[in-house]
């Protein structure tokens, strides 16, 4: 974030770019890519099919996306700073913000923050598809308000009331973008509202209608569902917690019984003889 705001003073008002923060830059992606390696190494397979393999995957994405950036800025210094390359450099660096994710999985809080607006994905879609269906229906009666009213002053009316119809409802696009904003807080619901009543006394019923059923109905079922949804995976990721806690300790057990057993070298079933050759 820091060095994008730098970066951005200094493409803007001619700010020089300090020394240090490429040296930074190359130090991070040193340490990540020893950090990797060191892991990969002591791991080997398990690296690619152990527990933590989709961290790893992602951990190698990012690696590789550092490297990329230092090539691509060797590259823009050797063949000069084209617009191509100033893009792919600014890709990579906002896929370089994905590096905050590496320490999410070592807090349980940030983590279900996470896992669940990740599962909520699939609703917040289908969420979405049913207020912009609900958002498309009420646009269309309100856009009558507006060709009732151009029909009954003609084309060329230029008053108020006219110019924020032909503004706010003057097209599906435009009215429902409107609706979006009234319901979201990007515009007063009154504003919205003054010019339809206008029109005719029963739109603003309607209007009135509209800001109900989306605030206190729509709304409300989607946080529902977000909620729900948290619980969930709370659920989920306390009983993986616990399996992961249950598989360390059969693991450790297993190691016990390992070296009682080989230290139990001549099968009595105790390891007393092999204690008292150590002592």
């Amino acid at each position: 974030g820091y060095a994008g705001s730098v970066q951005l003073n200094h493409h803007m008002d001619g700010n020089a770019l300090p020394s240090w923060l490429n040296d930074v830059e190359v130090a991070f992606t040193i340490w990540f890519l020893l950090e990797w390696t060191v892991r990969a190494v002591a791991e080997r397979m398990l690296f690619v099919i152990g527990s933590q393999w989709k961290w790893n995957m992602f951990d190698t994405v990012l690696v590789f996306t550092s490297l990329a950036e230092l090539g691509a800025q060797g590259v823009g210094i050797m063949a000069g700073y084209t617009v191509t390359t100033g893009r792919l450099l600014r890709l990579l660096r906002f896929l370089r913000i994905a590096r905050i994710t590496r320490v999410i999985r070592h807090f349980p809080s940030l983590r279900l923050v996470l896992f669940t607006v990740l599962d909520s994905m699939s609703a917040l879609f289908w969420c979405f598809l049913f207020i912009r269906l609900i958002i498309y229906v009420f646009a269309t009666f309100f856009m009558q308000a507006c060709t009732e009213r151009f029909v009954a002053v003609g084309t060329n009316a230029d008053d108020e009331t006219s110019n924020l119809l032909r503004e706010r409802y003057g097209g599906i696009y435009s009215s429902m973008v409107t609706l979006l904003m009234v319901t979201t807080g990007g515009l007063d619901w009154l504003d919205a509202m003054t010019p339809l009543i206008t029109v005719w006394p029963i739109y603003e019923q309607a209007f009135i209608f509209y800001v109900f059923v989306m605030n206190f109905g729509v709304l409300n079922v989607v946080v529902g569902t977000f909620v729900a949804t948290a619980t969930e995976i709370a659920s989920k990721d306390r009983e993986a917690f616990v399996k992961a806690e249950i598989r360390q300790l059969t693991l450790a057990t297993h190691r016990i019984k390992t070296f009682f057993h080989e230290a139990d070298t001549d099968n009595s079933g105790s390891c007393g003889q092999a204690l008292q050759a150590h002592s």
